[in-house]
């Protein structure tokens, strides 16, 4: 009977080590479960707080797209009103050399005619040639 006694006992000591054993791995998921709930809130507020650094740059991309657009539309209407401003220059040009040549006196020697483009020019200007085309 004695040895039943200490088989009991042996039995009692396992199954306390093992009760120990599993009160400690208890105790370390526990601290495991704690420092991910700890990361996962963190993570959460980071995720918090880049999604709203993004929602602020996508409105301000947003916006610098609008200001970009209306620099843009403001650029073109300015080329426009340059190539005008040329266009009205060199018709002015033309314009001021047709009317000095209408004003120089006019040769009356047949080889010293007028050219057929000189005569056009000055037609446009309205002055008229008085020598033949």
């Amino acid at each position: 009977m004695i040895d039943l006694f200490w088989l009991g006992v042996a039995i009692a000591g396992v199954l306390c080590c093992t009760l120990l054993f599993l009160v400690l791995q208890l105790k370390q998921v526990r601290q495991q479960q704690t420092l991910l709930l700890e990361q996962k809130q963190a993570l959460e507020s980071r995720i918090k707080h880049l999604e709203s650094k993004l929602e602020f740059l996508s409105t301000g991309s947003k916006g610098m797209g609008q200001r970009l657009m209306t620099a843009e539309k403001k650029l073109n209407q300015a080329l426009e009103k340059q190539d005008e401003l040329l266009s009205n220059n060199k018709d002015a040009l033309f314009q001021r050399q047709a009317e000095r040549v209408l004003k120089q006196p006019l040769p009356s020697d047949d080889d010293a005619a007028l050219s057929r483009s000189e005569a056009k020019l000055m037609a446009l200007v309205g002055g008229k040639p008085n020598d033949k085309t």
